[in-house]
């Protein structure tokens, strides 16, 4: 699940990110401007879930690298 590079990590932040964008600016041009609570729930859930797999990435490449590096040391 955490086997992608970091170009893939930063394109999908960079989605994320846009999309947050486009969430918050969807409101009224009028100057009725409100965001409504759904998009406020589902951009914190969003944002969460995104950390949350990054620091689970981060751990799983810190564990991964010290152990390809143990092994390669062994032989």
């Amino acid at each position: 699940m955490y086997k992608i590079t970091i170009g893939q990590l930063i394109a999908i932040w960079a989605f994320v990110l846009f999309n947050i964008m486009i969430c918050l600016g969807s409101g009224d041009s009028l100057g009725n401007y409100h965001v409504s609570d759904f998009y406020v729930y589902f951009i914190l859930s969003i944002l969460f879930a995104l950390i949350f797999y990054t620091i689970g990435w981060r751990n799983y490449r810190k564990k991964n690298i010290s152990e390809n590096k143990n092994d390669l040391t062994g032989k």
